[in-house]
């Protein structure tokens, strides 16, 4: 019997330890600083889905997320103007992203992500894409709105940054030395 109820309390001490937990972390919302911006934590990173409860979020860090793909309640983000999802652990675009007309600048360096799909033309307030070290090579059409396209750690050949530099005449591009890879 005396087991039996060592066991109880040691359950009970070990729930009440983990509610206390978890009902210490702050609401995320809580965070966002006075200039909108957002740094989410990686405490905080298991209830992103939670970002999209905060009013006035205008820049959002998820610099070194290890989320695999966004909530789609992000779209709701219409104040969000930066995106920062730089060293983070998405291997696809996430698909969200091309729902949130509102953003004007975008990093997705240092990520596996491989390739843009077309409907990131659609996101015609976007002014700068950041895509340093990505394995990206080309980019959809309809991106002649863009400002500023930092494309640096990117193996292409001198030819490849050509024709990327003729199809954006109007766009600030920035390339690494061209590699000797064709």
């Amino acid at each position: 019997m005396p087991l039996l109820r060592a066991k109880f309390w040691l359950t009970a001490l070990t729930l009440i330890s983990a509610v206390s937990f978890l009902s210490a972390q702050p609401d995320i919302c809580e965070t966002v600083k006075d200039d909108g911006s957002l740094k989410v934590k990686p405490k905080q990173w298991e209830r992103l889905d939670e970002v999209c409860k905060c009013t006035g979020v205008k820049e959002l860090n998820l610099k070194k997320s290890p989320a695999l793909k966004l909530p789609e309640c992000f779209e709701d983000l219409v104040n969000l103007r930066t995106l920062d999802l730089s060293k983070s652990a998405l291997a696809t675009f996430p698909s969200v992203v091309t729902k949130m007309y509102s953003i004007e600048h975008l990093s997705l360096a240092h990520t596996d992500i491989h390739f843009l799909p077309d409907e990131v033309a659609d996101l015609v307030g976007l002014k700068t894409l950041d895509l340093r070290g990505t394995k990206i090579e080309a980019l959809p059409e309809g991106l002649n709105f863009l400002e500023k396209i930092d494309m640096r750690l990117i193996m292409m050949s001198k030819l490849e940054q050509d024709e990327i530099r003729a199809r954006f005449p109007r766009t600030e591009i920035f390339f690494s030395s061209p590699c000797h890879c064709n």
